[in-house]
């Protein structure tokens, strides 16, 4: 029981792997139907449970799992003993539970999705009043999920899991066994392979949404765009030593070989091992003739920079040849299966060179000991290795860089948008201002001509009606001038930063936090901009002058007529024309825009 423990603690340890943001926790019923293999010893039946585990974004999940048999029942009719008679068989009432860990990849995205699963871990078959015995399994499935809402997910899959297990000598009783004419040497340990259809209702607890996706998948999802482009390989070359477990017949040995894989990013990445023993307990390279290999998966406990703890959840298989002599000469130990958890470091040496060594714990099923009474309690082997890492290719991307880097492509393509919309209504606006000051200054030709005619006619009213119009196009054609050259004096820039776009009136902005994508708005190359006009002076002689007088005093109101004809004092009658004459003055210099009388001589 306490080996069974110390390898759920180590399985569930490699959980503490949840400082990658945007996790989600998640928890599911499941119903497990198996077809036993027929040399399984077992009745197909169902198996329930449950797991609980950790989402890293949409794709990867790793889960903790259990599960318990009901109503199990030992069955040999398919076995292939000779001596079976199902008349005298008895079944026997077993109950089997199931722990361990699993690895799933969730493939695409939408409302009907594939999966795969790979799982190990440690399995019990007890007999009811009697022994019990525990296997090391592994699992391989492959399934499809639909999502029920925003929370909740169904999940069919078909699976595999294999085990070592010699059924007839275990599960058949004493009496059976005398039945059916075989003894225990009639039976041996067989790799069975077990396929069943499972179920399971998962529930999202928190973190991100199904079907959504995190900044981590966006970061990956551009990492594998360029197939193996920032993926790195990885070559451990290196030797171990295994101290195994007192009731194994397995020799502790040094071990020579080394670790191959990828690194797919600063967390996560997949290592296939090959070691071959060496004789005499010694590090040499005279060799023995047991190997053993395998796969594991690695996730580091930070972003990789300076000296970098990993957690290592993986399995594989001890391979002993036929002359390989273990403790006991007389037992041949044959080939195990083993699941394995550890801690590692790596300590840099520099960029692509590594000093890397851990210590694992490997638990396996041994068959071939002493205590045949309780032949299969688990086993546990202590492994230290230590090598040096070298690693091919570009660097792997931190996924918060990559993610900004998409970010800022969208916003640069935003940008230029609004730059590409800004500069047409720049342009727009630029031909408004055109349009207005040819308006405007074909007024002024039309008026000038106009006020000509007027002069040429002495016709005072026109005249004066001409220059209040004049002076009002006047000074909105100058307006327009103003605008016309802020507008060529100030162009626009758009700054894009994080999270917002900013408008400045300036040329190029850079700043520390943000990126300038849109060079200053260059406005349209224009005609030349038409001269200011001249002010047009109306200029007579005094001749002229008073001539105009003469006709404003002959269309004057007919009260100041009277007045004029009926005063008897000359003197009066000249002062009221002076100051008629001054009032007009000023009138006329004041619409052609000064205030100081310049009289005109001919």
């Amino acid at each position: 029981m306490k080996n069974k423990i110390y390898l759920t603690a180590l399985l569930l340890s490699n959980f503490a792997f949840s400082q990658v943001k945007d996790i989600s926790f998640t928890i599911a019923p499941v119903a497990n139907y198996t077809f036993w293999d027929n040399q399984s010893g077992l009745d197909n039946g169902l198996l329930y449970g449950g797991k609980i585990g950790f989402g890293f974004g949409e794709y990867i999940e790793l889960r903790a799992m259990y599960l318990q048999s009901h109503d199990l029942k030992s069955k040999f009719s398919k076995y292939g003993i000779a001596g079976y008679d199902s008349n005298t068989f008895t079944p026997q009432d077993l109950d089997l539970t199931r722990w361990g860990g699993e690895l799933k990849a969730n493939i695409g995205r939408g409302r009907l999705n594939p999966y795969v699963t790979f799982g190990t871990g440690v399995q019990n078959i007890a007999i009811k009043n009697g022994n019990d015995f525990d296997q090391i399994y592994t699992s391989v499935g492959l399934g499809i999920k639909t999502k029920i809402n925003n929370r909740i997910v169904l999940n069919i899959e078909a699976k595999n899991t294999a085990f070592n297990f010699n059924s007839g000598k275990n599960l058949l009783t004493a009496s059976d066994k005398t039945n059916m004419g075989v003894t225990d040497a009639s039976f041996e340990s067989q790799l069975l392979y077990n396929w069943s259809a499972q179920a399971s209702l998962q529930f999202y607890l928190g973190g991100r949404k199904p079907g959504t996706l995190s900044e981590l998948d966006k970061a990956y999802l551009q990492k594998f765009r360029g197939g193996f482009k920032g993926i790195q390989w990885v070559v451990e070359p290196g030797a171990s030593y295994v101290s195994f477990d007192n009731r194994s017949q397995f020799k502790d040995s040094y071990f020579l070989g080394g670790y191959a894989g990828l690194d797919f990013n600063r967390f996560t990445g997949i290592r296939a091992f090959f070691f071959q023993a060496t004789q005499n307990e010694q590090l040499s390279f005279s060799f023995d003739k047991m190997n053993m290999y395998g796969l594991e998966f690695r996730a580091r406990l930070n972003d990789g920079n300076g000296v970098t703890p990993y957690l290592i959840l993986g399995g594989g298989y001890m391979s002993p040849s036929n002359s390989y002599v273990g403790k006991s000469i007389a037992v041949t130990p044959e080939g195990e299966k083993f699941a394995q958890a550890g801690l590692g470091l790596n300590i840099p040496l520099s960029k692509n060179f590594l000093i890397t060594g851990g210590v694992r714990g490997m638990v396996s099923s041994g068959e071939n000991v002493e205590d045949l009474s309780n032949p299969d309690l688990l086993q546990t082997h202590i492994m230290y290795n230590a090598g040096l890492k070298l690693t091919f290719g570009a660097k792997s991307k931190n996924p918060d860089a990559m993610y900004q880097a998409e970010m800022d492509e969208a916003l640069n393509k935003q940008s230029k948008t609004s730059a590409a919309v800004l500069t047409q209504q720049n342009e727009n606006n630029q031909q408004k201002l055109i349009d207005l000051q040819s308006n405007y200054q074909a007024k002024l030709d039309s008026l000038n001509v106009a006020l000509k005619a007027a002069n040429s006619k002495n016709d005072v009213d026109t005249a004066v009606e001409i220059l209040e119009t004049k002076n009002k196009t006047e000074k909105s054609l100058e307006e327009v001038e103003k605008v016309t050259k802020k507008a060529v004096a100030t162009p626009i820039a758009i700054v894009t930063k994080k999270d917002s776009i900013i408008i400045q009136k300036a040329n190029v902005v850079i700043q520390k936090d943000s990126v300038t994508v849109a060079k200053p708005l260059v406005p349209k190359v224009q005609t030349a901009t038409p001269a200011k006009p001249t002010k047009e002076l109306i200029r007579m002689t005094p001749q002229e002058l008073e001539m105009l007088i003469d006709k404003i005093l002959d269309k004057t109101d007919p009260t100041i007529q009277q007045q004029l004809k009926t005063t008897t004092d000359r003197a009066k009658e000249m002062e009221q024309m002076q100051k008629r004459i001054d009032f007009l003055e000023k009138l006329m210099l004041q619409k052609n825009g000064s205030t100081v009388v310049d009289p005109v001589k001919k």
